[in-house]
């Protein structure tokens, strides 16, 4: 059985000087990560360029993902603009063993919730045997998982649960109450705590690629009944979101990995890498805060 709760990470997809996908980094960091104990990996999500990956590559990341993951769970973000892509690339995660899949709404196009739900319908009906996770992240998809959505997909039984990457702490909560039997998880790194105390079962982190073990305290704290060691930890969590946000989205946070590992690690454009002042200046903070043991 897989263990849907705790702390999952939304996997980097590191990139080489000539943009072509750094498998040997990749599959270092899976292994940087399971040491770490998370309970779970992403691969293929946003904080995984997934929109800068042709199909091809997608496929082989979350396959070289599987190779080294063990028995950790493993969702693989399948959902392109393309409904048949979504198909292939869903149908070809659940072939080589991922345990879940979370598949995004269609982007560029403004959808009607009619439009998405025969989307997902789709979907459903064509890998009835494939769990599935919802992922509503409206601030990229440019399409939102509304309640009246979740409630029409309700009936299909492979649905078992949403990643609410919205940001909105209303939102997320009033999804746990009204959906009971769906596994929420929350994008954002200020809602780990939030997302446990309102009912819902992890976090799918992008921080925690580099410092795994901050949002595993504040789950583990929970666990225990320690509510106000818990609180504190998201705070600390928190200023280290707040310091991240700063700095270019992915750049960042494969900079600090380069820094971990020695393996450097870049983006692929529109995404842009730190520079060389923006480096030092990150570096600087991080170390003045404990962060890094360099």
């Amino acid at each position: 059985m897989s263990n849907f709760e705790g702390i999952f990470v939304a996997t980097i997809t590191p990139f080489d000087r000539n943009l072509e996908v750094d498998y040997e980094v990749l599959c270092s960091h899976v292994e940087f990560l399971l040491s770490r104990n998370v309970h779970g990996l992403v691969p293929c999500g946003t904080n995984g360029e997934f929109s800068s990956l042709t199909l091809n590559e997608a496929k082989k990341v979350i396959e070289e993902t599987l190779n080294f993951s063990g028995k950790t769970t493993v969702v693989a973000g399948t959902g392109r603009s393309s409904i048949k892509e979504t198909l292939e690339l869903s149908r070809f995660a659940w072939d080589v063993g991922v345990d879940a899949l979370m598949i995004l709404p269609p982007y560029y196009f403004k959808a009607s919730e009619e439009g998405l739900f025969q989307y997902y319908s789709r979907i459903f009906e064509e890998i009835s045997e494939t769990p599935i996770f919802l992922y509503n992240i409206p601030k990229y998809s440019n399409n939102e998982i509304t309640h009246g959505l979740v409630k029409k997909l309700s009936k299909y039984p492979n649905l078992i649960g949403v990643k609410d990457s919205s940001g909105d702490n209303e939102h997320i909560k009033s999804l746990i109450k009204a959906f009971p039997s769906l596994k929420v998880f929350a994008g954002s790194d200020a809602q780990v705590y939030l997302v446990f105390s309102a009912g819902g079962v992890g976090q799918i982190s992008a921080i925690a690629n580099v410092f795994p073990e901050k949002a595993l305290t504040i789950y583990e704290a929970f666990k225990k009944g320690d509510l106000k060691e818990s609180f504190e930890k998201q705070k600390e969590f928190s200023e280290i979101r707040a310091i991240l946000k700063e700095y270019p989205a992915r750049g960042g946070l494969k900079y600090i990995y380069s820094l971990i590992s020695g393996h450097k690690s870049f983006v692929r454009p529109p995404l842009l890498n730190l520079t060389e002042a923006q480096q030092e200046e990150l570096k600087k903070r991080l170390q003045e805060k404990g962060l890094l043991d360099l």
